[in-house]
């Protein structure tokens, strides 16, 4: 099945024609704005659904296909929700309709972090000569740069009504707790008994250190999950995945000019409104 046909059929179930396939849940959509750990979480959610419900599978970043395999895993979809990654904030779509038959869980990082790691994404991951501006200059950029993550995230949290049932995961908790966020998703799913021993099983075969020997290996076996330079750091897919990297790189006025936007524009219930130390 093409990528296009697949993506049509998820969109059908989160309209709610998933009874015509015997299905008893709605698809879930896992959205984020890119470099929020989508990859991180959906290897997790692989590794701990492949092995809750004895799938024969290895393929473990492939979690979209799993509810083929059984009829207890819901649709599930990873997904970059209006590829806000191309938008300035006035283009992002607010209108979220198309989801309230499904379930959302929202992926959100610091969106200082986010536009840290995008810098280095542009600059050495995308196709063509890459970004030749400083970091200064690309936090400024109009169309997918921060004042775009700031916007995306608080759509999205003007919109969690919407959604059948919503869940909000910031990256910052997988870091502090991951076997309690991770549950969190699998909850939502309606995965019944959570083990506690899949759990450490799924997040120690994620950490960083694995993620990264995968991702040298080639073991997805996918374009965009490879290294672009062997060697290099900042080409990996996996870069560092740290918490408030922003501090040790972003200038004292770059800092402030960023936090004044969070204060005035995301609650601060997100725990985004001040600088971070590095963790």
């Amino acid at each position: 099945m093409t990528r296009k046909r697949l993506r049509r059929q998820l969109r059908d179930l989160g309209r709610g024609f998933g009874s015509r396939l015997g299905l008893t849940q709605p698809v879930t959509y896992i959205v984020s704005f890119p470099k929020c750990g989508r990859t991180w979480l959906r290897l997790m959610l692989g590794v701990y659904l492949a092995r809750h419900y004895g799938l024969a599978r290895t393929d473990y970043l492939n979690v979209k296909e799993f509810w083929r395999d059984h009829r207890a895993i819901p649709p599930i979809d990873f997904y970059h929700d209006d590829k806000p990654y191309k938008r300035t904030p006035e283009e992002l779509t607010a209108d979220k309709r198309r989801y309230r038959h499904a379930n959302v869980v929202l992926l959100v990082r610091d969106p200082r972090d986010v536009a840290l790691s995008r810098y280095y994404a542009v600059q050495h991951r995308e196709h063509g000569e890459g970004y030749a501006g400083s970091l200064g200059d690309y936090l400024r950029e109009p169309r997918g740069s921060f004042r775009s993550i700031v916007a995306y995230t608080r759509l999205w949290l003007t919109q969690r009504a919407v959604p059948r049932r919503f869940l909000l995961i910031r990256y910052e908790d997988l870091h502090r707790d991951a076997a309690g966020e991770l549950r969190r998703v699998l909850e939502l799913l309606g995965v019944r008994d959570v083990r506690e021993d899949l759990l450490r099983e799924a997040i120690e075969y994620s950490r960083f250190d694995n993620m990264r020997k995968l991702e040298e290996q080639d073991a997805f076996g996918k374009r965009t999950l490879r290294a672009v330079v062997a060697g290099d750091e900042r080409s990996y897919k996996t870069r560092k995945g740290r918490v408030g990297d922003h501090a040790r790189e972003v200038s004292a006025e770059d800092q402030a000019w960023m936090d004044a936007i969070l204060a005035a524009e995301l609650p601060p219930e997100l725990g985004y409104g001040e600088t971070a130390e590095p963790g």
